[in-house]
């Protein structure tokens, strides 16, 4: 078939929506004449990575503008980050229109829109007349009694995205759901309505030379001090006030215990003031932002991975735990929920803060205590991971989405 992928965040080596939108763009173009429609920034890394790969069936097409983004970077460094959305926004109209004009002279079979991965964001890829795939990211909005756990900002910022995904979520609904022959979701069928074509699957993956990194990381068995960790960006929606509860209380039944939260953001202020209003600041280190080559490092010295995310699109943090041995405790929605199946750690239900704490910290304790649990665990995490996740797993099933919307 002739695809065209959009995706406007693209980068090999990197996590998150730059790793989907490169992992997609590799694994579909092992089969398919692939053209990927991404923004101008993604072209420096895209082009040192291509030159020692060789697909002539790969194609890449950068759109921007460097005066347009420059713009938004300083409005961003003035607190003013509506000016991503709309360079966003303008990006997909540019998007389009080179769309439709590759399109009078290739005529694509299928228009896949990879990232980002949003479900109240526009995106025009389903006017073009050919079968659309949208990939949509979430539908969850934030229980407003999980905002208590987390500073005034991050309150403010997901009261806000409640907002917008009640309000431009059903727009985009109405603009970009109606036109879709296929949605893919990491959310539940119940956030969608009923007679959308909706596939639960988290999108994302590892390639191979980063899954022999992370199996090799060596296990600790029975070493001490029993360590927690937590990685990500210090974000009121990635829970991590409710991971230092749930560790405050886990420390006063084992007292050499450590958490480690690995990661940087707005949130680390109120978090560092969190850890010494609970008395645990001195068994808590924040290492800060550390580049993800670095990680496997990390992972070997800790015994449970801690992910109280609210809502997460995929996870690659609960991933690459997995893949080297290690248990996750997390809650169960979103990515996490389908990653971490039963016996690789375990899913905490969300229903009220107290309710996530207490279970969050029986889990740790659990661990913690038996040690022939956490290895049982770990190994079922790494073989999961690695038979399930990797992009060649995850591009078989998205290939034969594709191959069903087409047919």
């Amino acid at each position: 078939m002739k695809v065209l992928l959009s995706a406007f965040s693209c980068h090999p080596g990197r996590g998150s929506e730059p790793g989907i939108g490169w992992g997609v763009s590799q694994t579909v173009a092992k089969e398919h004449e692939v053209w990927v429609l991404t923004d101008a920034a993604n072209r420096d890394g895209i082009e040192k990575a291509m030159k020692g790969l060789s697909n002539p069936r790969l194609r890449f097409v950068y759109i921007g503008h460097s005066f347009l983004r420059s713009v938004v970077q300083k409005a961003n460094t003035l607190g003013i980050p509506l000016g991503s959305y709309l360079y966003y926004l303008l990006w997909q109209y540019a998007a389009f229109q080179a769309a439709r004009r590759l399109h009078q002279s290739i005529r694509f079979d299928l228009v896949h829109h990879v990232t980002f991965g949003n479900s109240w964001m526009l995106t025009f890829m389903g006017y073009l007349g050919v079968p659309f795939i949208w990939s949509a990211g979430l539908r969850e909005q934030t229980p407003w009694q999980f905002m208590r756990v987390m500073s005034w900002r991050g309150t403010a910022n997901e009261a806000v995205r409640n907002l917008i995904i009640a309000s431009l979520g059903r727009i985009t609904l109405q603009f970009v759901g109606r036109r879709a022959a296929l949605i893919i979701s990491a959310s539940a069928p119940e956030y969608w309505p009923n007679d959308l074509p909706v596939v639960r699957l988290p999108l994302g993956g590892l390639e191979t030379e980063e899954i022999k990194s992370l199996v090799a990381v060596p296990l600790r068995s029975n070493a001490r001090p029993f360590r927690v960790a937590s990685i990500g960006r210090l974000l009121g929606c990635k829970g991590f006030g409710l991971g230092l509860q749930a560790f405050a209380r886990l420390r006063e039944e084992i007292p050499d215990a450590e958490y480690w939260i690995i990661g940087d953001g707005p949130e680390r202020n109120y978090l560092e003031r969190l850890a010494s209003q609970l008395g645990c600041r001195d068994a808590v280190r924040f290492i800060g932002w550390v580049p993800r080559k670095e990680l496997p490092q990390y992972l070997s010295e800790i015994d449970v991975m801690l992910h109280p995310s609210l809502y997460e699109q995929f996870g690659y943090a609960v991933l690459e735990a997995m893949v080297a041995g290690r248990p996750v405790v997390c809650l169960d929605v979103g990515g996490p929920a389908l990653l971490v199946r039963d016996g690789c750690g375990m899913r905490i239900p969300m229903q009220n803060p107290e309710q996530v704490v207490t279970d969050l910290y029986e889990a740790l304790l659990h661990y913690a205590l038996e040690p022939s649990a956490r290895f049982t665990a770990g190994m079922n995490a790494r073989v999961c991971a690695q038979c399930e996740w990797s992009w060649d797993a995850v591009g078989a099933r998205l290939l034969c989405l594709y191959n069903q919307v087409v047919g």
